[in-house]
């Protein structure tokens, strides 16, 4: 049993340090949460789902039909959706699912978290993005590890 605590006491801490090394990174790299809010991060988060995780997949059509759905959406809603706690605890479980699923137990994902951020601290990121944009690192010198 102290065994157990102590790895859930350890996957805590563990947790903390990188949301706090994440955040601060973050805002120092692309701006405050003020000046950018979640649509750049959001979209990003699309697009590597789509290109590093599934990139098999055909998503044009896919994406041409949310593209065509989204447009319907009132913009408030939009908005709305973007700043629901619940939506991302959506997006939390459906990562802590799909990893277990592929064999990655959440400890093992937390530390790979951290290693990439230090991965992703030497790269080039570009500046001057449009607010909503996704940011993607420089490619090229600093791209030794791929994505």
């Amino acid at each position: 049993m102290s065994e157990h605590l102590g790895r859930i006491a350890t996957l805590g801490a563990d947790f903390y340090d990188l949301i706090v090394d994440q955040r601060d990174w973050s805002e120092e790299t692309f701006g405050t949460t003020e000046a950018r809010g979640p649509a750049g991060p959001l979209k990003h988060l699309a697009l590597e789902i789509m290109a590093e995780m599934l990139p098999d997949h055909d998503f044009h059509e896919t994406i041409d039909r949310l593209y065509s759905k989204r447009i319907k959406m009132r913009h408030a809603k939009e908005q709305q959706s973007m700043t629901d706690p619940t939506e991302y605890a959506d997006l939390l479980i459906l990562l802590l699912d799909c990893s277990r699923r592929a064999g990655i137990k959440p400890l093992d994902l937390i530390h790979h978290a951290q290693e990439k951020m230090e991965v992703n601290k030497v790269r080039k990121w570009p500046k001057g993005l449009d607010s909503n944009a996704p940011v993607e690192h420089t490619k090229g010198q600093d791209n030794a590890e791929g994505t």
